[in-house]
């Protein structure tokens, strides 16, 4: 099954034996250049993200219907981006950083440059749980952890941002993203707010899976420095 989507397209190879009350499925696909701009429906909010996401899927799972599929599936799944850019405004508010988000909010929303970003799963019985999770800006790292879960359609991730710039007021805590894929709920940890962690510590690099590594597209001459030297 192939198809093109955002720009981009995905080629996947699809088994079903049906022999079984259960059908058993197994899905190998590849997604390659799915612009991240174009997803969004919105013309405003497709200027404010820009990039192309690569990476790899392989689940295998039993059910007589996609959700069923999903539910009990197992294997990896892996996304990764390239250079791009987003809104500013968007990673200041993720950080609740009070100072850049007001200046953003009143002087305009300008662009920051994403050197790349990475998503690794490993998937049990319908639950994927993070290996390895990272946006690189040049404003702010973030490191991520957490699962979602494909049977019960819920995810609980937390999100950690790092920032690399000093600001006079910083309140950055980490973000939890939970609920569910139809509601899903966004708020910070307020419990970690005041104990800022340390932006460098150089105890080992932040860098995607071989596999996604060579999905990412970075463009003629330019590295895939992702994550640099900061550390959880």
């Amino acid at each position: 099954l192939n198809f093109g989507v955002a720009g981009g397209d995905i080629r996947s190879t699809i088994r079903m034996d049906a022999r079984q009350p259960q059908i058993a499925t197994a899905l190998k696909a590849s997604v390659r250049g799915v612009q991240l701009g174009q997803l969004f429906p919105d013309a405003k909010l497709a200027e404010q993200a820009k990039g192309g996401i690569s990476g790899q899927i392989d689940l295998a799972g039993r059910g007589n219907s996609i959700a069923a599929m999903l539910g009990s599936s197992s294997g990896d799944v892996g996304v990764a981006m390239g250079r791009g850019h987003v809104g500013n405004l968007v990673m200041e508010l993720a950080g609740l950083d009070i100072t850049e988000s007001l200046k953003f909010l009143f002087t305009g929303d300008r662009q920051i440059p994403l050197r790349c970003a990475f998503a690794d799963f490993g998937v049990r019985d319908g639950l994927m749980t993070s290996r390895a999770l990272a946006v690189d800006t040049t404003d702010t790292i973030i490191i991520g952890e957490g699962t979602v879960s494909l049977r019960d359609e819920q995810m609980d991730l937390l999100l950690k941002p790092r920032p690399k710039d000093k600001s006079i007021l910083v309140l950055r805590s980490p973000l939890r993203i939970g609920g569910t894929f139809k509601d899903p709920s966004f708020r910070p940890d307020f419990k970690a707010l005041g104990l800022r962690g340390a932006v460098a510590l150089a105890l080992g690099t932040i860098a995607p899976p071989a596999a996604l590594l060579a999905t990412i597209e970075t463009g003629p001459g330019k590295d895939a420095n992702c994550g640099g030297q900061y550390a959880k």
